[in-house]
């Protein structure tokens, strides 16, 4: 992914996401489907991030797995984004930037945080502030549960 060669990385990840499922090791198969719709956002195929993203959700839901949880919804905010919905996603990506793991990491910050900050600028500052605020107020497990149920079409 580092290295901007998006095919080979889903190809990979959807190769260790079959190797993870059969070992069944669910904090694995979590982090890679949500990498595989990292990719898949990179390379702009929404739907089947959504898809993999849909069942990251479901399976932290299931695990309880917070740290798959902190992996999983920038992604969700990312995705967000590039479907138009810019205030959700700011609103995502607050609740997730409450934890060091995703606001210390350069990562998220290169691969989400800059795309955030992209569509932030195209709202009103209040309207930024007001979508940070209930981001940072939100229950994380709730917003799993919720954003599972909508990604999953139901």
């Amino acid at each position: 992914m580092a290295d901007g060669a998006y095919a080979e990385a889903r190809q990979l990840c959807q190769e260790s996401l079959v190797v993870f499922e059969g070992m069944e090791q669910w904090a694995h198969v979590i982090v890679a489907h949500a990498t595989v719709a990292e990719v898949a956002l990179l390379l702009g195929d929404l739907g089947q991030a959504q898809q993999h993203l849909a069942e990251a959700l479901r399976r932290v839901i299931e695990h309880r797995s917070f740290l798959a949880l902190l992996l999983t919804l920038p992604v969700v905010a990312r995705l967000l984004a590039e479907q138009g919905q810019a205030e959700r996603a700011v609103e995502v990506y607050a609740l997730a930037s409450r934890y060091p793991y995703v606001a210390n990491s350069r990562w998220y910050e290169d691969l989400v945080g800059q795309r955030i900050a992209a569509v932030a600028a195209t709202l009103p500052p209040e309207v930024v502030a007001a979508a940070q605020e209930r981001g940072r107020a939100r229950d994380p497990w709730a917003t799993a549960e919720e954003m599972a149920a909508e990604l999953a079409g139901g």
